[in-house]
């Protein structure tokens, strides 16, 4: 980290850097994902893959994984003021345990951290609206200006 910090180059280029990197590899794991489901599907001889079936069931999992990544872009904040993984991993499970509560009250389609599952269609008689897109998007957007107002702010020096 020290070394990282020395380089001339704006500390903010370095969050963005990590937050490209984040994007990279999710978008890689997802499509990795999505074909061994696909090629699993088939193998089993699975009944109903047309190609409209096929395409909602991808075009699903797309959507879901990219409100995914908006939604938790506040735990790279936990991760940077809490000089660690730990933090972020208590501050992921606890979201997690939060958005199971929320679907079970029925403020899945409100709450960032179910907007995901809400828009796979894991929680049955909740909808995504324009609401919870719009959330999932603030959430994301506030998450990435805070770790990189962090960052700039010298906190992030040894």
């Amino acid at each position: 980290m020290r070394y990282l910090l020395a380089l001339p180059i704006p500390r903010s280029t370095i969050v963005h850097a990590k937050f490209t990197v984040v994007i990279v590899w999710s978008a890689a794991m997802n499509i990795w994902l999505a074909g061994i489901v696909l090629i699993l599907g088939w193998a089993l001889g699975l009944p109903g893959a047309s190609p409209h079936v096929v395409m909602h069931g991808l075009s699903g999992t797309a959507i879901a994984a990219v409100l995914m990544l908006l939604v938790t872009t506040p735990v790279a904040l936990v991760a940077c003021a809490g000089r660690g993984y730990l933090a972020a991993l208590a501050s992921a499970a606890g979201a997690l345990i939060l958005a199971q509560v929320a679907a079970a009250l029925g403020w899945g389609g409100i709450f960032p951290s179910s907007i995901p599952a809400v828009a796979a269609g894991l929680a049955p008689g909740t909808r995504l609206a324009a609401p919870g897109i719009v959330i999932a998007v603030l959430t994301g957007l506030a998450g990435v200006f805070s770790t990189v107002t962090w960052w700039r702010s010298g906190r992030a020096g040894l």
